[in-house]
């Protein structure tokens, strides 16, 4: 498809830096590349642990869904893009083919996403939610377009902020600078976003936008769970953050459609786009996480995991014919 004859052009991205095909011909040179050196390593490996990346696969998906998705606000009919991600999986899987036409039964292969993927219809403002439901206070309520970084938030009132993607930060008394809101009142605020959060619904369609809100001083583990976020948004499926939100602004819309040619996005409930593991080996456990499988190539080579790892070793020892588990 790199090679082949393509069309010259297509009116995709507007306003933006690359067309749908300029953007497509730039994606499959990255890919190129990273396919000539994958297999010029594996020529060259002899033992140990080779781990090739290609980024061809999330970034095609974040940018080429509105090809292939006739419900997204944005999507528009053309002929080679809407089998833009097909295309790309398909190329993987020939490396795959490769790779499986390289190695012996000794060999471990491992094939994993560390995420899946969903389409991003709708923006939420979560900034804006925020303050129609007074945990922010504004100096200046009027003015809602132009103040970047928090500029117009009265923080002697403010109660809870949202930054980045997916986080929710409590304006904590000795920990923000201007913060109002008393450690014991901690937890019963953080319940009180959570239950509000969960109860959201974008009027235009009925949906929820929110299906699910982590707490992670109490489900998350380790000594930092209380060094992030107070709470983490996991998004609904079609529903992400904006693109104003998480640089501190408000605009007057919460629920927004999403006209970006970044049509597909991950950073939403973890449920929803649950990640991909292919193996030459038997899954010995059953819905492996990423930790689990940090054990397990631990394992291969003889080493134990330390206390405070989580997971367990998702990978059966000599499951297949002749193999003894070796890296």
């Amino acid at each position: 498809f790199y090679t082949q004859e393509l069309p010259e052009d297509t009116k995709a991205f507007t306003g933006g830096v690359f067309t749908g095909m300029e953007f497509w011909r730039q994606s499959q040179m990255v890919f190129e590349e990273r396919r000539r050196a994958f297999r010029t390593l594996l020529d060259e490996f002899e033992e140990g642990l080779l781990f090739v990346y290609y980024s061809t696969v999330d970034q095609g998906c974040h940018m080429l869904w509105h090809y292939f998705d006739a419900e997204h606000p944005i999507h528009e009919e053309e002929p080679f893009l809407k089998d833009g991600i097909r295309t790309i999986y398909e190329e993987i899987d020939q490396e795959l083919g490769h790779l499986m036409g390289a190695v012996d039964d000794r060999t471990t292969v491992i094939v994993m996403s560390d995420h899946g993927f969903a389409p991003f219809y709708w923006q939420v403002n979560l900034n804006s939610w925020l303050a129609a439901n007074s945990y922010v206070q504004l100096r200046d309520p009027s003015k809602r377009g132009g103040f970047y970084q928090f500029q117009n938030v009265d923080w002697s009132r403010t109660r809870a902020y949202a930054l980045g993607l997916n986080g929710i930060y409590l304006n904590l008394k000795g920990r923000e600078k201007e913060g109002i809101v008393e450690p014991s009142d901690y937890q019963s605020l953080a319940d009180q976003l959570e239950r509000d959060l969960l109860a959201m619904v974008d009027p235009r369609n009925g949906n929820h936008p929110v299906s699910r809100v982590i707490q992670p001083r109490r489900d998350f583990h380790g000594p930092y769970k209380d060094q992030g976020p107070d709470l983490i948004v996991g998004y609904n499926r079609g529903y992400r953050s904006s693109w104003e939100s998480p640089l501190g602004e408000f605009p007057r819309g919460i629920f927004l459609d999403n006209e970006e040619p970044w049509s597909g996005d991950h950073c939403i409930d973890s449920r929803i786009v649950p990640g991909t593991l292919v193996t030459n080996r038997r899954i010995s456990i059953e819905n492996p996480a990423l930790y689990d499988l940090t054990v397990a190539v631990l394992d291969e080579f003889g080493i134990e995991k330390t206390p405070e790892m989580l997971g367990s070793d998702c990978l059966a020892s000599g499951s297949s014919p002749g193999s003894d588990k070796s890296p």
